[in-house]
């Protein structure tokens, strides 16, 4: 819980930063609101809140749409709602595995021979 408090600080910080434009009102045409919802209950919501990948966008962007500007709150012309959540999924894959072979042989004859080489196997591995 410690780390997920600390994780909505620090995007609510960079939302701050970005959405405090030094556009004056007049120049804003179009109002957006960020709304991020809880994936487990759609009822809460956060405004305003940006994934960090957002604000990079945003911060790379707004001269493209000089018109847009972002709000904190009511009134918006649009509104973007998003979630997010992560899944831990294991799996099995055929990994490659090559081993080195080396070695010596004694014929029949008496002879010893030497030998070397590698072999490639395909071997399951537990991912996740």
């Amino acid at each position: 819980m410690r780390q997920y408090t600390l994780l909505a600080a620090l995007f609510f910080a960079l939302t701050v930063s970005v959405t405090a434009q030094d556009k004056p009102a007049s120049d804003c045409h179009v109002r957006v609101l960020v709304v991020k919802h809880d994936w487990e209950d759609g009822s809460k919501k956060a405004y305003g809140l940006m994934s960090e990948n957002q604000v990079n966008w945003w911060r790379d962007n707004p001269k493209k749409f000089p018109g847009v500007c972002l709000v904190a709150e009511k009134p918006a012309d649009y509104v973007i709602a998003w979630t997010e959540t992560f899944t831990t999924v294991a799996y099995t894959a055929n990994v490659p595995v090559t081993t080195a072979h080396s070695g010596t042989v004694t014929t029949s004859d008496g002879r010893t021979l030497t030998y070397s080489g590698t072999s490639t196997t395909s071997q399951p591995r537990q991912q996740e």
